[in-house]
């Protein structure tokens, strides 16, 4: 334990005598650039978001965590603030409407779908296109985790952060929640709580 006390990581932040810097594997940021960051960050992931995941359907963008109605008590398999019946009116239609915009635009259309099944009708989805709306996913996933990280909660670590789930599950309660008119994660994994027990 001496020695690992006494080691330097590879990975190891410093911070400047100022104490107004601080440099990660090569990279400085200041302090006043923190607010620039995440504002960056917050623009890239609602960009993302609303013109390559939503297809920018304004219908889909009219729903807002602070009109969604949620019961922090809920502990049936599924169950979140998507099956609370106050939200019903606002999220009908909601569940097919990615579908709905590939089926009403011509651009998608030829985007998204392939040939049709011959014993069925049904037509496919393109699997390039799969991919590139994945790695369009992956994309804004990566301009959140800032804002998530750098914030006035302590920053949360990955068995933390990938371990959030929306809804109820067989083994677990959810970690989203929506409490008075604000998105909560609420994680239950702590280092310290894993450790010792407590």
């Amino acid at each position: 334990s001496a020695v690992a006390r006494s080691a330097v990581s590879r990975h190891q932040a410093r911070w400047s005598l100022c104490g107004q810097e601080i440099t990660y594997l090569g990279t400085t940021l200041r302090l006043t650039d923190v607010s620039k960051l995440l504002l960056s960050e917050y623009r890239r992931a609602r960009r993302l978001l609303f013109d390559d995941l939503l297809f920018g359907a304004a219908e889909l963008a009219a729903v807002e965590a602070w009109r969604l109605h949620d019961d922090l008590d809920v502990e049936d398999y599924g169950g979140s603030w998507l099956t609370d019946e106050r939200n019903a009116d606002m999220l009908r239609g909601s569940e097919d409407a990615l579908l709905r915009q590939i089926e009403q635009r011509a651009d998608l259309r030829k985007l998204f779908v392939g040939e049709r099944r011959k014993e069925t009708g049904a037509a496919t989805l393109r699997r390039e296109a799969m991919a590139a709306y994945e790695a369009d996913v992956q994309e804004f996933l990566r301009a959140v985790v800032p804002l998530l990280f750098i914030s006035p909660m302590p920053p949360l670590r990955a068995p933390e952060f990938l371990s959030i789930t929306f809804s109820n599950t067989g083994g677990r309660r959810r970690s989203m929640f929506v409490w008075e008119k604000m998105l909560m994660i609420h994680v239950r994994y702590r280092k310290s709580a894993e450790q010792t027990g407590k």
